[in-house]
């Protein structure tokens, strides 16, 4: 119980260092990158970044350019994938949570929820969604030109290396888009 505990503290300590602004206040991207950079000033803002030997792209014309291996947060390791518009400008950031099972994704989902909640208040929306093949949870919050999603996403009759996958995703929205929402 002490370490569960601790693991929480940790956790809760570490994204509180991670994510920039004060409740209330708009955040503009994550760590040194912001939206609209070019990949070449994402590669100089986000240490251990690299380019994409084979870059993904999208229906709409994004390009997933570049990537950061290992991103850890508390016991969570973290793929990150950084996504750019067409234009060559950064919108979008996925954490994939590469070390979480079934257990392991709710527990980061609730642990994140914690810390975001105390930091920037209630989410903008809730979802839980249950069924006999998968649930789903995913929570939203809209902080000026960024929104943050947690989504922790169960399949209970999958294999154990599938049974969860926990996910943040960071994107920069336009304030028409965020008015909608």
């Amino acid at each position: 119980m002490l370490r569960s505990l601790l693991m929480v503290g940790a956790l809760i300590f570490t994204l509180w260092m991670t994510v920039p602004a004060a409740a209330g206040d708009a955040v503009s991207g994550w760590q040194g990158a912001r939206w609209g950079m070019s990949a070449d000033d994402v590669l100089g803002a986000v240490p251990g970044s690299k380019r994409m030997v084979k870059p993904e792209k999208d229906g709409y014309g994004n390009s997933l350019l570049l990537v950061l291996d290992s991103y850890t947060v508390a016991q969570h390791d973290f793929l990150m994938k950084f996504w750019f518009d067409k234009g060559g400008g950064l919108y979008s950031l996925g954490m994939l949570d590469k070390s979480s099972d079934g257990r392991g994704c709710l527990e980061a989902y609730y642990n994140f929820t914690d810390m975001l909640m105390s930091r920037y208040g209630a989410p903008a929306s809730s979802k839980e969604e249950r069924n006999t093949v998968s649930s789903s949870f995913s929570r939203l919050w809209v902080l000026g030109p960024t929104r943050i999603e947690l989504t922790c996403m169960l399949l209970p009759s999958a294999k154990k290396e599938l049974k969860g996958q926990f996910t943040v995703t960071y994107s920069g929205i336009d304030t028409a888009e965020a008015s909608k929402l």
